[in-house]
Order: C-alpha cells, then structure tokens, then sequence
C-alpha cells in the first residue's frame, strides 16, 4: 500500500485500480512513500488451477475501483481507522497525495482478511526502526497488487523449466518481489546454470 503512484487499466473486461508505492524525484514529496508488501502463497489463491493468483489480483483491483467511487481514485484509510476497522471519514496531519484522487475507505473489506492482519502486525514492527511510520494519521493507499507476478513458473532442482532450456527466474517467474530479490534469484539462478 502506497500513498503515491499511478493508476493502471488491470484488464480490457473490468475497470481497476492499481498504485505504486514510487518516489518523487529527489524524494521531496510532501510525505514519504513506500509499498508494503504483504506474502501471498498458492493456498491463498481463490482456487488451484494455474491463474488463481490473477484472479485474485483482479478481484481486488476491481474491488479498489469500486471502492474509490469508481472514478479511478485509490480507497485510501488513515492508519488508526484501519487498526479499528472503521472507515475513514476525515484526514488528519497527513494528507493523501495520490493521484488522480484518494477516496476514504476501509481497506479491511478490501483484501482477505490475512493481508489486513500481516499489515496490522507488519506496521507496528516497522515503526520501531521507522519513527512515525505507524502515526494514526499515516494513510495508507491500496493497492500494490503488481509487486511480483501472481503465477509461478515452475522450475526444477537445476533451476530449468518443463521447457528445455528456459530457466525461469526473478519476478515475472513468481519467484521474487522486488529488485533486489529479483537480482538475488538471478544470482542464483545463473551459478546453477554454470555449476550445471
């Protein structure tokens, strides 16, 4: 969940919304800005068959156009209401700075019910080394649903895929959820190739 970004069509069959925890150059916004990234595994997924994983992104980022008022605005929440489970009615000292717009939300009856609990733990946890990052004003912006790819190539012991030759790897293979763990599986990927 971002309190900046962009908004993102998710499919050509329904409107969604999407954000992006991105910086400003520089990094002077008027708030920081990050994504934090909730552990989705296939038992999450709203079924077994092998685009469980998008049909839940989807549902979700449906769900989000809808409750931004269908305006392509991002259901956002300040951090105490979301702790409370009450929908924000007003901004405090933070104010949102998506764009095009933000739409007080309950983000609670956004996502399954475990996000919105790994959230509630999360936060917390971050603010100990991130002063004022779980102030009750903070606003929280959802969603991030593009973090990593909803789907998972599968790949054997040596890294190779059911396809001779393709080595799946990073976050277009479902196996990593950013740049840096991107770079790590390529790493990783790359000395099972050489050391065969």
């Amino acid at each position: 969940m971002c309190p900046g970004g962009y908004v993102v069509p998710a499919t050509s069959e329904a409107n969604a919304v999407v954000t992006n925890g991105m910086s400003q150059w520089q990094r002077q916004g008027e708030n920081a800005n990050s994504a934090v990234v909730v552990s989705v595994r296939p038992e999450d997924f709203p079924g077994d068959d092998v685009l469980a994983g998008i049909a839940l992104q989807r549902q979700i980022e449906r769900s989000a156009f809808q409750r931004g008022g269908m305006s392509y605005a991002a259901p956002a929440q300040r951090w105490e209401d979301f702790l409370l489970n009450r929908a924000t009615t007003a901004w405090g000292k933070v104010k949102p700075t998506y764009r095009p717009a933000a739409a007080m939300s309950d983000l609670n009856g956004l996502f399954p019910a475990f996000v919105s609990e790994s959230l509630k733990a999360g936060i917390p946890l971050l603010a100990e080394k991130l002063s004022g990052f779980a102030d009750g004003d903070a606003v929280l912006t959802a969603p991030e649903t593009r973090s990593s790819a909803p789907y998972r190539i599968v790949r054997d012991e040596k890294g190779e895929s059911s396809v001779g030759g393709l080595y799946p790897a990073g976050e277009g293979a479902g196996y990593a959820g950013g740049i840096m763990s991107s770079a790590a599986d390529g790493m990783r990927s790359a000395e099972k190739i050489c050391v065969g």
